[in-house]
C-alpha cells in the first residue's frame, strides 16, 4: 500500500491539508474530494486498498522532528466519519502518543541494543530509522539530525554498483526493496557497547557534570551514576573522567 501511495502522493491533497493544519483532524469522503478527472488514479487506488472514507490527523513529533500521523479508513461509501469522530480523534491522539513516548522511554536500553537500520526513498529521503541508526551515522558526521541521508553517503550510493559506503568510523550498507531502500550502519567503535542510558550518562560526565549533577539532570540516584561509570569505564578502556572526557571529544561524541 506504501508503495503504491508513493506512486501518487503528489495528487493526494490529504497530505498537504493535515500537515498545513498541526494536530487537526482532517475527514474527507474519497469520491467527492478525488472528483477531477486527474484525480482518478488517487479514486482508484482508493477502492482498491478500501480508503472510501478517511480520518487524518498528523502533528510534529517534538523528540524527532518527523511528522506522526494517524489515519482511519472505511470502505463503504455511505459510512462516512462523523464530527464527533473528529472531535475524538483530536482527543485522543495526544494520549496516544504520550504512551508510545513512555513505551519508548522504559524500552529506551533495549531499544538501543537493536538494529541500526533506516528506510530511505532513492531521493535520500528517510522515511524510518531506528535510535540506534541515528547514534552510527552522527560518529561520521557528528550533530547530523536531518531527515535526509546526508549527501556525502548518498552520493557514494548512487555510483552504479556500489552497496555500501565506508566512512572513517562507519559503514553504511544498502538492500533495495522495490523504490525504497533498507540501509543498515556498522561500526567498530567501542561506543557502541554502551546501552543508550549508559551513553547519556557518559556524555554528560565528560562534559564536567558531578555525579550528582548527573543524577539529577537523568532522574536517577547518584550511586547509580557511579553503577554506570563503572560499566562505562570497563567497555571504553579509561580510568577517570579525563580519559573519558579525551575519548568523547576524539570520537566527536561530546554534543
Amino acid at each position: 500500500m506504501q508503495l503504491d501511495w508513493e506512486k501518487i502522493s503528489r495528487l493526494d491533497t490529504v497530505l498537504e491539508e493535515v500537515t498545513a493544519h498541526p494536530n487537526k483532524a482532517y475527514r474527507y469522503n474519497t469520491k467527492n474530494l478525488f472528483s477531477a478527472k486527474e484525480k482518478s488514479v488517487v479514486r482508484d487506488y482508493a477502492t482498491r486498498y478500501h480508503h472510501q472514507n478517511g480520518l487524518v490527523l498528523a502533528a510534529r513529533n517534538p523528540r524527532t522532528g518527523y511528522w506522526d500521523s494517524l489515519s482511519l479508513y472505511r470502505a463503504m461509501e455511505e459510512d462516512r466519519f462523523s464530527a464527533r469522530e473528529e472531535f475524538l480523534i483530536e482527543a485522543f491522539t495526544p494520549h496516544l502518543r504520550q504512551a508510545i513516548l513512555l513505551n519508548q522511554a522504559c524500552g529506551g536500553d533495549h531499544m538501543a541494543k537493536g538494529d541500526a537500520i533506516a528506510i530511505i526513498t532513492a531521493a535520500g529521503d528517510i522515511q524510518f530509522s531506528t535510535p540506534r541508526f541515528v547514534e552510527l551515522i552522527q560518529l561520521d558526521f557528528p550533530g547530523w539530525h536531518g531527515h535526509r541521508l546526508p549527501s556525502l553517503i548518498m552520493d557514494g550510493l548512487r555510483r552504479v554498483g556500489v552497496v555500501s559506503f565506508a566512512g572513517k568510523k562507519v559503514r553504511v550498507l544498502v538492500r533495495c526493496h522495490a523504490s525504497l531502500l533498507f540501509v543498515y550502519a556498522v561500526s567498530d567503535s567501542p561506543v557502541l557497547s554502551l546501552t543508550h542510558r549508559e551513553l547519556a550518562v557518559a556524555r554528560l560526565f565528560s562534559r564536567g557534570y558531578s555525579h550528582k549533577e548527573v543524577a539529577q539532570h537523568l532522574h536517577i540516584a547518584p550511586a547509580t551514576v557511579r553503577n554506570f561509570l563503572q560499566k562505562i569505564y570497563v567497555k571504553l578502556n579509561v580510568r577517570d573522567k579525563a580519559e573519558l572526557a579525551t575519548f568523547f571529544t576524539q570520537e566527536n561524541l561530546s554534543k
